[in-house]
């Protein structure tokens, strides 16, 4: 999938990550779509459409490999990649599952959890929500938390699907809560960060400025540690109390913890190393975009890129091992035995050798086709149109002041020809 897009101005061209073609827009319109672009960036997961493409990170067993993916399915493969059965929903399945005893429990964007029978793919029970659920449930003990997008954190009996609590907040809740000393963690799109008891009364919440990205928070001790859009990591005391924070240069992902330290890549297309006690950096990994979830694991820590780069860096120092290379986005992996598992955005889910980055096996899912991305809409368009009105009224002007003959409208103005029509249809595109 090509999701950086060259948008052309008079002093050359600058590279958005924007889903329409801004190509015919001058510099004014660019600076509103990049100011449109920022708030989309913030919900780029929002809006993959229908297709082939897999966001979710592979949950790995001794049976084999789950994972949901964007053509609405839910896949339990075999442990050497090929498929045992496909659960299908009416929305696309953006996350994976967590496990009561052989039950897969997961989400999907129609707003329903669904609990699979492991072995057969049937139905156990479903549960409804009232928006698309974009997180992976997490199960603890006889009970199964998630979060929906309709800003509520649930509480199900694990067995049943039966509500026994659930906990609002000001925005959706799509990120992955993590339970911690009889605790429930999360937070998403209401910059706020909650700690919850384990009947859903609210303990404390930690107010930031912006997105939090945790899916899962890491924790270490009695330390809770969240990446933010704002550019900080955070490491705040199980009572809510600030322990530190460290500033990178662009937005950081979701943390990982391991002896001590802590590991996340960022929007900066760097991998970093903390002090999990301080936050003081211990090395640095410069990447060649930005980086999604990492984790480690036998002394490796493992990085997935949106280049479609799979890095595999020596825990310790930060050197390159080695790195596999795919065709899309790689967002979320996993491990299992001797083997890493990394789900791409070009429709495959790839099987390497964890310490040789060989490819054992892929599986497609059933659509070859990589999923669709909603364009930014009505902010954009709305600038695009007041801008591109106001330019024509400037070129009309200009254009009578050098005495042209005939009306201005059925010229070419020195943008090109773009109009009403052609903005308002790229409300209606979607890109891949």
């Amino acid at each position: 999938m090509d999701y950086y897009y060259s948008a052309g101005n008079k002093k050359g061209s600058l590279e958005v990550n924007v889903g329409f073609d801004t190509s015919q827009f001058g510099d004014v319109e660019l600076m509103g779509t990049l100011i449109e672009f920022k708030r989309v960036e913030k919900n780029f997961w929002e809006r993959i459409g229908f297709g082939g493409s897999i966001t979710a990170m592979p949950v790995v067993r001794e049976d084999g490999i789950y994972f949901g993916a964007c053509d609405k399915n839910f896949y339990a493969l075999t442990p050497d990649g090929k498929e045992r059965w496909r659960f299908q929903t009416n929305g696309i399945c953006l996350e994976s599952c967590d496990f009561f005893e052989n039950i897969a429990i997961f989400g999907s964007f129609d707003g329903n959890i669904y609990a699979v029978d492991a072995d057969t793919g049937n139905l156990k029970w479903k549960f409804a929500t009232n928006g698309p659920v974009y997180s992976r449930p997490k199960v603890y003990g006889h009970v199964v938390f998630v979060g929906s997008s309709d800003k509520n954190m649930y509480c199900l009996n694990a067995s049943s699907g039966e509500e026994i609590w659930k906990f609002s907040t000001l925005d959706c809740i799509s990120i992955n809560p993590l339970i911690h000393k009889d605790r429930v963690f999360f937070g998403y799109k209401d910059g706020n960060f909650y700690c919850l008891d384990m009947k859903g009364h609210l303990l404390w919440k930690f107010a930031t400025s912006s997105m939090i990205a945790a899916w899962p928070p890491a924790c270490f001790g009695d330390t809770v540690y969240f990446g933010n859009w704002d550019k900080n990591m955070y490491a705040v005391t199980i009572d809510g109390k600030l322990k530190w924070k460290f500033r990178a240069e662009n937005a950081v992902m979701s943390p990982f913890t391991d002896k001590g330290r802590i590991y996340f890549g960022s929007w900066g297309q760097k991998v970093y190393c903390l002090d999990a006690n301080n936050g003081d950096v211990i090395w640095r990994f410069k990447a060649g975009d930005s980086i999604g979830s990492c984790f480690v694991l036998n002394g490796i820590c493992y990085a997935p890129s949106y280049d479609g780069m799979f890095y595999a860096l020596n825990a310790e120092t930060g050197e390159e091992l080695w790195s596999f290379k795919a065709n899309g986005i790689i967002t979320n992996p996993s491990a299992f035995g001797d083997k890493v598992y990394c789900s791409s955005w070009d429709c495959n889910l790839y099987c390497l050798d964890a310490k040789t980055g060989e490819l054992k096996w892929k599986f497609r899912t059933s659509i070859g086709t990589p999923s669709t991305i909603a364009p930014p809409e009505t902010a954009s368009m709305q600038t695009a149109e007041v801008v591109w009105s106001n330019e024509m009224e400037k070129e009309k002007t200009r254009y009578r002041e050098k005495s042209h003959d005939g009306d201005y409208d059925t010229n070419i103005s020195q943008y090109g020809v773009m109009d009403k029509s052609y903005v308002s249809g790229r409300k209606k595109g979607y890109i891949k």
